[in-house]
């Protein structure tokens, strides 16, 4: 299925993911660079951002999101959802 976005919403999300990617980038290089709880945390959130993103606005264009997780990562799958949730409510909002 290849969804069909207007020109501008489109835009929206390409420049949307560009810049969410260069957060994620550099969170990423800080936690290779200097592996620490909190560089690991902070990547973690900006992973989390990056997937509220794409699926706030990917279901605004009118998709179906669907978003599963395991207890590999984190540990707590159920938690990691939750958060995620939270997190694409207030983009929604």
């Amino acid at each position: 299925m290849s969804p069909n976005f207007p020109p501008k919403l489109a835009t929206h999300l390409a420049e949307s993911v560009c810049a969410a990617r260069c957060c994620y980038r550099k969170r990423l290089a800080r936690c290779q660079k200097k592996f620490s709880e909190h560089a690991v945390h902070d990547l973690r959130t900006e992973t989390r951002r990056i997937l509220a993103r794409m699926a706030a606005d990917a279901f605004k264009a009118g998709e179906k999101v669907w978003i599963t997780a395991n207890n590999k990562a984190e540990g707590s799958a159920p938690l990691s959802l939750l958060k995620l949730a939270e997190e694409i409510a207030k983009i929604l909002d």
